[in-house]
């Protein structure tokens, strides 16, 4: 009992799914995240919310082009069994 309690205290933190340096690597070098922050330079990266499950990650994505205006981006992935998936979307 205590073990199975222990185990739901983990899984309800919010640090149970964060990210790892890798998935920021990865999620960094996909082609979809490359092709949407062409010709801009990073300004930050973060966590953003991610969808609660084994693997699920999130990234907020701050960059910056030429003129000076700045662009968010989430990306979310799934990052589990050996198969990494990412998508990036542009936050209005």
């Amino acid at each position: 009992m205590k073990t199975l309690l222990a185990l739901a205290l983990l899984l309800s933190s919010s640090s149970a799914f964060a990210m790892v340096p890798a998935q920021i690597a990865q999620t960094m070098s996909d082609v979809s995240v490359l092709e949407a922050l062409k010709d801009q330079h990073l300004r930050n990266i973060e966590a953003a919310p991610a969808a609660r499950c084994m693997g699920c990650f999130g990234l907020r994505i701050i960059a910056e082009n030429r003129e000076g205006e700045l662009s968010v981006y989430e990306a979310h992935g799934m990052d589990f069994a050996g198969r990494f998936r990412v998508s990036i979307s542009k936050m209005e």
